[in-house]
C-alpha cells in the first residue's frame, strides 16, 4: 500500500530563533507518542533552495489512514482526541510557525 508524505515548508514566528525551535523538536518531539499509522519528521535544509529552512513531514502509512485523521483537511474525532491529549505540545508546536505552506505526496514507488 503506498505511504503519503505531507511536505510542510515551515516559517519560524519572529518570536522565536531556529535554536527555540530545535531545542523544542529536541527536547519535545520525541516524547509524544504520535497517532496511529503516522509519524512526523523535522529536517532542516543544509544546501539548495531549503538551506536554513525548515521541512516539516507527515508519513501516513497509507492514504486509508490519512483519511482517517485528516478527512477533508479536517481533524477527525480520532486526531481532535490526540490533539487534547497532548494539548501542551500542541499549541507550543503551532505557536512556533508564522505560517507553513503543505502538500500531500502519495508514493509511486515503495521504499526499499
Amino acid at each position: 500500500m503506498p505511504r503519503v508524505y505531507g511536505l510542510h515548508e515551515a516559517i519560524i514566528h519572529p518570536d522565536y530563533t531556529d535554536e527555540d525551535f530545535e531545542k523544542f523538536v529536541r527536547d519535545e518531539l520525541p516524547k509524544v507518542v504520535q497517532p496511529a499509522g503516522s509519524r512526523l519528521y523535522v529536517l532542516k535544509g543544509n544546501r539548495g533552495y531549503g538551506a536554513g529552512r525548515f521541512l516539516l513531514v507527515h508519513e501516513f502509512d497509507s492514504v486509508e489512514t490519512q483519511n482517517r485523521l485528516w478527512p477533508g483537511n479536517l481533524a477527525s474525532d480520532e486526531m481532535k482526541a490526540w490533539q487534547k491529549k497532548n494539548a501542551d505540545f500542541v499549541k507550543k508546536w503551532a505557536s512556533f510557525f508564522e505560517h507553513t505552506m503543505y502538500t500531500d505526496y502519495v508514493e509511486l514507488t515503495p521504499a526499499r
